[in-house]
């Protein structure tokens, strides 16, 4: 029986490439770097954060390792700043799927790879504080996604077995994350990836929208 849906953010609930080539253009440019598209940060997202950084970095012609912590620590500022609807835009039918979902009494948890302030900023204020049970970003202590180690901290501090929830994300790091946490996992085609690079890892479910889980629920 499902009890429990583990979201992740940048492709899944929100479409951040806005928000993402804001914080990280302003990074590039306070290193006097010429920006670089929505969809280099696009590609570059689900990652942890030195594979995101050094992507950009790569795709913006810099190949200096010691550029890593100044453009985060910049793009760090931003990102816990810019926190709009305007740059953080809930995918079509998240908000219907979220109330389903807590009408039929399931939980709900948000599982991101960016900093973990960030990613309670961002969800708080656009989709309401309360609409998750709980909602996890990265921290020091924690290692980010494809590791188990936060999606098995969802399952236990919710009281849910492996099987009771579905991971919905839209990038390879986060299938691996569900198949290695031993959740069903669910590759939503609205995102960041294609339907090929997301059957490759064999979830249980390709749902092209949000209207798709509805019917699962």
């Amino acid at each position: 029986m499902l009890k429990l849906l583990i979201f992740d953010l940048d492709g899944t609930l929100f479409d951040t490439t806005r928000s993402m080539a804001a914080c990280g253009n302003a990074a590039l440019e306070h290193l006097g770097i010429e920006p670089v598209s929505k969809e280099v940060y696009a590609a570059a997202s689900g990652g942890g954060v030195r594979e995101f950084v050094m992507a950009v970095l790569y795709a913006a012609g810099q190949k200096d390792d010691r550029l890593l912590d100044a453009f985060w620590d910049v793009y760090i500022e931003k990102q816990r700043t810019l926190v709009t609807e305007e740059l953080n835009r809930p995918y079509p039918g998240i908000r219907e799927l979220l109330a389903a979902a807590k009408e039929k009494g399931l939980l709900l948890a948000a599982y991101s790879n960016k900093d973990e302030e960030s990613v309670v900023n961002i969800v708080r204020s656009v989709l309401g504080d309360g609409t998750f049970d709980l909602i996890l970003g990265c921290v020091d202590e924690r290692p980010p996604k494809p590791d188990p180690t936060g999606a098995r901290l969802i399952l236990d501090k919710l009281g849910i077995k492996p099987e009771e929830a579905l991971y919905l994300g839209d990038t390879e790091i986060d299938m691996e994350t569900a198949n290695r946490a031993g959740i069903p996992a669910a590759g939503v085609l609205w995102g960041y990836r294609t339907k090929e690079q997301l059957a490759a890892f064999h979830p249980a479910y390709l749902p092209e929208s949000p209207g798709d889980i509805l019917k699962l629920l």
